[in-house]
């Protein structure tokens, strides 16, 4: 099969391209300004989001909208599937994460997660927990079948844009517009004392994502440093 990509844009279009040569395959017009977009785990669609609060879903076979809804009166910072492809979480700017069915996008659930908008949902490989990061600085934990907090964790002044998993599941990354970078031990309580910060990277710059590898102890992270870019960095050694 083809190796392809969706792309979103400003131009309130959804691309799909062959990623190996580069070429566009087709396009789907008639959204608004996209903000976010997402494949599902099992591959079969591709989520957007615009700034005027809508989730749309698009079938890869049939390259067509199949469901589409007005989750928030303003833009969605994020959202993301569950691993078992059967619900959305979607991030609010009011704090809360609202629980949508896939693929029709009718509302399950609302909790609140943070005091202002939701910037960061992420699970962990086993599809057990999830984790938000939010503008009031606090990183949180969550049971995910049940949706019960485990834990909140007030880890930054300055806005959680990004979190993220290690491949393992036992350790939580964070980052903010503070210049440095969280490691919170989430695994066994054997080997560590969960919730806790067991290291911090300080750097010279914010971050806009983190990113650890799913195969082994590689982080990858984009900062607001611009000499810096994209770096690819050590963890087990902590070395970039």
């Amino acid at each position: 099969g083809i190796n392809a990509e969706y792309m979103g844009s400003w131009d309130k279009t959804v691309r799909l391209w062959e990623a190996s040569k580069g070429r566009c395959l087709h396009t789907i017009e008639g959204f608004g300004q996209l903000l976010n977009i997402q494949w599902s785990p099992n591959g079969k669609y591709i989520t957007v989001s615009d700034e005027e609060g809508t989730l749309t879903i698009i079938d890869l076979k049939t390259r067509k909208t199949i469901a589409s809804r007005q989750i928030s009166h303003s833009s969605i910072p994020t959202f993301r599937w569950t691993p078992d492809n059967r619900f959305i979480l979607v991030g609010k700017r009011d704090g809360m994460i609202e629980v949508v069915n896939a693929p029709s996008l009718d509302r399950v659930h609302a909790f609140r997660s943070h005091a202002g908008p939701v910037y960061s949902i992420v699970f962990n490989p086993a599809g057990t927990h999830f984790a938000t990061g939010g503008a009031d600085g606090i990183v949180t934990l969550w049971q995910a079948k049940n949706l019960v907090q485990l834990l909140g964790m007030a880890r930054f002044d300055s806005p959680c844009r990004t979190v993220d998993f290690s491949s393992d599941g036992q350790v939580l990354v964070s980052a903010s517009e503070d210049p440095f970078l969280d490691f919170t031990w989430v695994g066994s309580p054997d080997k560590g004392s969960v919730g806790k910060t067991f290291y911090k990277q300080d750097m010279d710059a914010g971050f806009n994502s983190v990113s650890f590898s799913p195969k082994g102890p590689l982080l990858a992270y984009a900062s607001e440093d611009r000499e810096e870019g994209v770096v690819v960095w050590g963890f087990r050694d902590k070395r970039r």
